[in-house]
């Protein structure tokens, strides 16, 4: 049997969260120490589910939100491609990147990822986000 004090630990660190339509997910990015020391940190996305929309395309608007200043700043968009049902573990993520404003780095952040319709009725779709790491990106190093 699970303890209350161990429950309340474990739902404080989920990182992971499913987008819809009107509804994205919101997750604490994993911050490695190298993303503190480098010039330009690196947000790597690991998308572990997609359902397509039954009709149209979506795509993912990856943004940051820092918790202390209220900021919020659109990273990119994204989309699944090929646009096809799936579902994986992190070792068979699409994996997406983008670059972070370092000032991001320096406070507690959440990382939002939106579904937006690019084409069609777009209903249906929802998007699984496994993971959120902000780190050194490609080549990086303190």
């Amino acid at each position: 049997m699970f303890s209350s004090a161990l429950l309340s630990v474990v739902l404080m660190v989920a990182t992971s969260a499913t987008a819809q339509l009107g509804r994205p997910a919101e997750l604490r990015p994993i911050v490695e120490p190298a993303a503190r020391c480098v010039a330009q940190p690196y947000l790597s996305v690991a998308v572990t589910g997609f359902t397509p929309p039954r009709n149209g395309s979506v795509e993912l608007v990856v943004s940051i939100r820092g918790e202390t200043s209220g900021e919020v700043r659109e990273l990119g968009r994204v989309a699944i491609f090929p646009a096809q049902r799936f579902a994986s573990d992190l070792t068979g993520a699409q994996r997406f990147g983008f670059n972070v404003p370092k000032r991001f780095v320096s406070q507690p952040a959440v990382v939002v990822v939106a579904l937006e319709p690019a084409a069609g009725s777009s209903d249906a779709a929802r998007a699984t986000i496994g993971e959120a790491r902000i780190g050194a990106g490609p080549g990086g190093r303190c």
